[in-house]
């Protein structure tokens, strides 16, 4: 009898393990989002509305759909009824310039969750010029000499002109070299994908062909990487180098080909990992009811630390200042905050504003606009603690203010803000990590003096220690770039910041995505020559 007690009484204590943890895994809600029109690669006409089809789903029911256009949010379209399960929306818009551009579309849930960003490039070209035939000039009779006869009428060519036959460009996928989808990764840890594929075409591969990430998981991936020269009939090994989330459950990216003038071709290559649940203890089976309830009580070990991105969007009336907070949820701590908007919409202050981060924003456009503001929330840091410092200095007109805020002895900084002016007479062109604190510069171009504040956020209670990444680029003049800094292998992205020049306007600093590592930063360079942007990632590790 003791026996098959025991065994009953196992059943029950897994049972009640598997109902803990379904409570913590199995409830996650999904959302998703997919570009069904246009094609990516597409080419579209500067001038001529284009419509944007999506089609989202969300367990807990779609709240909105935004559209971002080369990281700037261009609008956001609710449902027409609440929250339904799936939801398709057509989204105008106009291209304006030739180029190239990234339109990407995120889907939001009821319960604020957001879905990795739908991704694809279209090719915007200028009006196509209408060929127009000369007709032959043939001159009027004078009234002394009538025309003979009719006139003669072009002659049309015999045959159509030769044209030379076009090559054709296809891919296939032969086989998985490394990480076989449903490969177990550890939270946080790097690896390699490495695809074979072969040239079934009749094109070279030459000349600025690049594998391309396109949609899902990008898992700290390039948005793109170089090919080598591939001659049709040949097979290559094609590998990017990934970084696993720290969240347990299962991801997917896809990646394909793009030639050198932007098309999209071949099949889709797919990466998909599992990221393992941390263990539990499982207590050995007792003969006695007694035993186990007094002397093994259940305990299941915590989970890894991660971080979660919540957002939170308002619209700003031209001319108007509007602010909102992204809060983060129950059992969890603010730990930095970032914004997105419109190079036209001036953020003048963003900070803590309880557990959440808020942000405030005056529009300088001529229509309204949209600001995102974003919290990073940490998650399972047992006994951790948070507080904000805040450092003051006056910048005298037409100089520099420069405040540093300073995290007490014993705390780590993991991101920070500022506070300047709504008028623009404070322009903050530096926001990074300086030690343990934060630090910001800030030019006045006012003729008397003002005050500007740095903020740092400090996490207290962990053994932990952060560090500042990196990452520059290029932006040309009149364009828009971004630079994205990566943190390393098992290491948490907390916060970021840039530094750039006073001619880029600093529209969307903010973490890429829920479960990455990488904090994104765009800007706008309004000046007439090309300038260089800095973007920091700030990175928490345990040791």
């Amino acid at each position: 009898m003791g026996t098959k007690r025991g065994r009953q009484l196992f059943v029950v204590i897994v049972t009640l393990i598997a109902s803990m943890l379904a409570c913590n895994f199995g409830s996650e809600p999904t959302v998703e989002v997919a570009i069904e029109s246009p094609e990516d690669g597409a080419t579209v006409n500067v001038g001529e509305a284009v419509e944007i089809l999506s089609h989202a789903k969300a367990s807990a029911g779609v709240a909105r759909v935004e559209l971002w256009v080369n990281g700037e949010v261009e609008r956001m379209d609710e449902p027409p009824t609440e929250n339904p399960t799936e939801f398709r929306v057509a989204q105008p818009w106009t291209p304006d310039a030739p180029g190239e551009v990234t339109l990407s579309t995120v889907a939001y849930d009821g319960e604020g969750n957001i879905s990795s960003p739908a991704i694809i490039t279209v090719q915007v070209v200028g009006e196509s010029a209408v060929e127009v035939t000369p007709t032959p000039f043939t001159p009027e009779p004078t009234a002394e000499e009538e025309p003979t006869s009719e006139p003669t009428e072009e002659v049309e060519p015999t045959s159509e002109p030769t044209v030379e036959d076009e090559c054709t460009l296809d891919a296939s996928f032969v086989s998985d070299v490394s990480i076989p989808d449903g490969t177990e990764v550890d939270p946080g840890a790097s690896f390699v994908k490495i695809w074979r594929v072969k040239n079934n075409g009749t094109c070279d591969w030459e000349g600025g062909f690049q594998l391309l990430y396109t949609s899902g998981d990008q898992l700290g991936g390039p948005a793109s990487i170089n090919l080598p020269v591939v001659a049709p009939g040949q097979e290559v090994d094609l590998s990017v180098d990934l970084t696993a989330p720290v969240a347990p459950g299962t991801y997917q990216g896809e990646w394909r080909l793009r030639s050198a003038d932007g098309e999209i071709f071949g099949t889709n290559l797919i990466v998909e990992i599992v990221v393992p649940a941390p263990p539990t203890d499982t207590p050995t089976p007792t003969a006695t009811l007694h035993i186990v309830l007094t002397v093994k009580p259940i305990t299941l070990i915590p989970f890894f630390p991660y971080t979660e991105l919540v957002a939170e969007q308002i619209s700003i009336n031209s001319g108007a200042i509007g602010s909102t907070t992204a809060t983060c949820p129950s059992g969890s701590l603010l730990v930095s905050g970032g914004f997105a908007t419109h190079p036209d919409v001036l953020v003048y202050t963003h900070s803590r504003n309880g557990n959440g981060w808020r942000a405030y924003a005056k529009n300088n456009s001529g229509s309204s606009k949209l600001l995102n503001v974003y919290a990073t929330c940490l998650h399972n840091a047992s006994g951790a603690s948070i507080t904000q410092v805040v450092q003051s200095v006056m910048a005298a007109g037409g100089g520099t203010g420069h405040p540093v805020a300073a995290c007490p002895s014993g705390s780590i900084v993991t991101g920070g803000g500022w506070a300047s002016k709504s008028d623009g007479s404070l322009w903050v062109y530096k926001s990074s990590k300086s030690g343990n604190g934060w630090q910001v510069y800030a030019k006045n171009s006012s003729g008397s003096g003002n005050q500007v504040n740095a903020y740092a956020i400090c996490l207290s209670g962990v053994s932990g220690l952060t560090e500042q990444i990196m990452q520059s680029t290029s932006i040309a003049a009149g364009s828009t770039g971004s630079a994205t800094a990566t943190c390393g292998s098992n290491k948490l992205v907390t916060g970021g910041g840039f530094a750039s020049q006073d001619d880029l306007v600093m529209y969307n600093t903010s973490p890429y995505l829920t479960g990455t590592n990488q904090w994104r930063t765009y800007a706008k360079n309004t000046g007439g020559s090309t300038r260089t942007m800095y973007g920091y990632a700030v990175c928490l590790s345990f040791p």
